[in-house]
């Protein structure tokens, strides 16, 4: 589906062309952010006073819904006007289909009994994966000092509307998880649209997404120093942060290497810097390379205001660097190539975390 940008009280969305209906169910209350939603085919043989449906405005992503609010919801004393609602069930042969016990294949076009490789079950969520979500935020973001999307709330789902998606496979519990946004608009959106950042007015800050980036990198470093441990971050830079900056999806930050090694740190650093230098080529809208190299040299400033190792900075601005050479250019896909490893071991060494104070850490902690 082709969205389109608009902006919701005075913020830049981005959503689809038309609005669209669903259903909705209270259970705690009558508030959008106080029940569920699904597709209303879910509802048709339950008593009307259990649900209405309504029209509303936004986006169908995966299993969630993402909701402009006509009144925003507060939270931690600050007002959000987008509601994500994930677990509303995600698209395979229909719209917001719900298969808790089933799993769609799409390169074989056809559904499989049990989970996908994560545990994931379609298009919804188990109650109990919800409710560890709403808390994974502030224990992950919230620890760091990072912005981030929060949860603010899981709801379970009506138990007559469970019976009803179950049929005969009971001994789960469905739920949904809510999250509050001020823009739905992620990195991967700029990177995948030919639209100039000034025409949509967008909150794109790359010396803030620097700085916000320095702070991370330097809860990773923390991390190893104090527990002998890294993360090993699921799905990518541009499909986990916001345009303002905003992290999303704690639950693909919390997952530790396994078998932790000393190059994993320095490989988490690598890839992190260099999912934003490439991904700014597409949010400098692919060929004005002027721009790509404007919007990197904040990054790279931000980063340097944080991290406090002006030679490690100016290694990376080195890779991050265009002078125009589509060749060159072509070379920054490769990840290994935009920030070698020998400038990240360099830069972590001048911390005072060599190899060996890595190993030593790691297995006295095995």
């Amino acid at each position: 589906m082709k969205y389109v940008y608009s902006t919701h009280r005075g913020v830049p969305v981005i959503k689809e062309p038309e609005p669209f209906e669903v259903a909705f169910l209270p259970v705690i209350g009558d508030q959008f952010n106080e029940g569920v939603f699904v597709h209303p085919r879910y509802v048709s043989s339950l008593p009307s006073s259990d649900y209405r449906i309504v029209e509303v405005e936004g986006r169908r992503l995966g299993r969630t819904v993402e909701i402009l609010l006509d009144e925003p919801i507060e939270y931690a004393g600050e007002e959000f006007g987008i509601l994500n609602v994930k677990g509303t069930g995600a698209k395979a042969t229909e719209e917001m289909q719900i298969l808790p016990n089933q799993w769609y294949d799409r390169r074989e076009s056809s559904f499989r009994s049990g989970t996908d490789t994560h545990g994931r079950h379609w298009g919804v969520l188990l109650s109990s994966v919800a409710r560890t979500e709403v808390y994974m935020d502030r224990s992950v973001f919230g620890l760091i000092g990072v912005p981030y999307v929060p949860h603010v709330g899981a709801t379970d789902l009506p138990i007559r509307l469970q019976n009803l998606i179950l049929g005969d496979e009971r001994g789960v519990n469905l739920a949904q998880l809510n999250r509050a946004m001020k823009t739905n608009i992620r990195i991967v959106d700029l990177t995948t649209t030919d639209y100039p950042l000034e025409a949509l007015g967008l909150p794109f800050d790359s010396l803030e997404m620097g700085r916000i980036d320095g702070k991370y990198i330097n809860h990773l470093i923390s991390m190893v120093k104090k527990m002998g441990r890294c993360v090993n971050t699921w799905g990518s830079y541009a499909g986990n942060r916001m345009v303002d900056g905003a992290f999303i999806d704690a639950f693909n930050y919390r997952n530790l290497y396994r078998g932790f090694i000393p190059r994993h740190l320095s490989e988490t650093i690598r890839r992190q810097v260099s999912w934003v230098l490439t991904d700014n080529i597409g949010i400098a809208t692919f060929s004005n390379f002027e721009e790509f190299h404007d919007i990197n040299q904040q990054y790279l400033l931000g980063l340097g205001e944080q991290l406090d190792d002006q030679q490690f900075v100016n290694e990376i601005r080195r890779f991050g660097e265009v002078e125009g050479d589509a060749a060159y250019v072509s070379t920054l896909f490769d990840p290994c190539r935009l920030v070698s490893k020998d400038v990240v071991e360099g830069f972590l060494e001048r911390k005072g975390i060599t190899r060996e104070i890595l190993r030593e850490q790691f297995f006295r902690r095995r």
